[in-house]
């Protein structure tokens, strides 16, 4: 679990008690061989735990924020995706596009990459889904956004 001023916390056999050096959280996600977890704080600085990856920080623009971070099926590295739908590639992740430049309707909140690592998908604060992979678009709620806005996305199966 995270806390918005950064702190993680754990339960069972997962070792927690690492906070972000900005004192912000942004996203947590599990490294997928199992030894560790990525955690982002939303000034683009990515904590390791239990990794060997490299984490230098992201280098974002004037105004944007971090706001997910998700591993590569290897453990290898990670993909870092900011408000303004911009991807950031480390390690083995492979840049397949992003929405920069592009003018959207709200701040990207949240990614999840693909389960073969081929790629990955956004979620925009209206249900707008921008889909960067060999897999294919599924749905959005882009032309029909819901009463609230949206707050992540997660994959299924």
């Amino acid at each position: 679990m995270v806390t918005a001023s950064g702190e993680l916390h754990s339960f069972g056999l997962a070792n927690g008690g690492t906070r972000s050096p900005s004192g912000s959280s942004a996203s947590v996600d599990i490294e997928p061989i199992g030894v560790g977890y990525l955690l982002l704080d939303s000034a683009g600085y990515v904590t390791p735990r239990s990794s060997a990856l490299y984490t230098p920080p992201v280098p974002l623009a004037a105004g944007e924020r971090a706001v997910s971070i998700s591993a590569t099926p290897t453990g290898n590295g990670y993909w870092v995706f900011t408000d303004k739908g911009r991807v950031i590639p480390f390690g083995d992740a492979k840049w397949v596009g992003d929405m920069s430049g592009v003018a959207l309707n709200g701040p990207v909140l949240d990614s999840i990459a693909t389960p073969n690592g081929n790629g990955y998908l956004m979620v925009g604060e209206d249900g707008g889904i921008f889909n960067f992979s060999d897999q294919p678009f599924l749905g959005s709620l882009g032309n029909n956004p819901p009463p609230s806005p949206v707050v992540a996305v997660t994959a299924v199966g």
